[in-house]
């Protein structure tokens, strides 16, 4: 009589190249998921520097409008049309810098400007990705 034996799993070698094939497959994905990571990281803090910027221009927004005129100049009625300034401000997470100017849109020589055009410029940090710079611009004017 011829009695077979069948063999019921895998043998030491086979167990072997199946690790070896996991163990490649896994040290490829590492760099995808530090990939992956960075860019999550550097999400969130653009998200958190976007909302910064709208904070600023919300404060900017409901200043007393002669405060807001002040940033250009001390005499509100000599102010002319075009006339600018600018002031820096750092983020309080310093992840980020704002160079905000300010300038008067002004129709008439007499009075003072009807608008300030507000042109922020920011300046996003990111370490290994180097700076990132972007703006954005508003208008305000007198509420009557």
């Amino acid at each position: 009589m011829n009695e077979r034996r069948s063999e019921g799993g895998f043998s030491v070698i086979e167990n072997l190249v199946a690790i070896a094939i996991l163990g490649v497959a896994s040290v490829a994905t590492i760099p995808l998921l530090t990939l992956s990571f960075a860019s999550t990281s550097a999400s969130r803090t653009h998200v958190s520097v976007l909302a910064e910027v709208e904070g600023l221009v919300s404060g900017y927004r409901t200043m007393p409008y002669n405060q807001l005129l002040q940033k250009i100049g001390s005499d509100i009625q000599q102010i002319d049309n075009g006339e600018s300034a600018s002031e820096t401000v750092d983020s309080p997470n310093g992840r980020a810098s704002f160079e905000v100017t300010f300038t008067a849109v002004k129709s008439s020589p007499i009075g003072f400007p009807e608008a300030v055009r507000i042109l922020i410029v920011v300046t996003q940090r990111q370490s290994q990705l180097g700076n990132r710079s972007y703006q954005f611009e508003t208008l305000v004017t007198q509420v009557s």
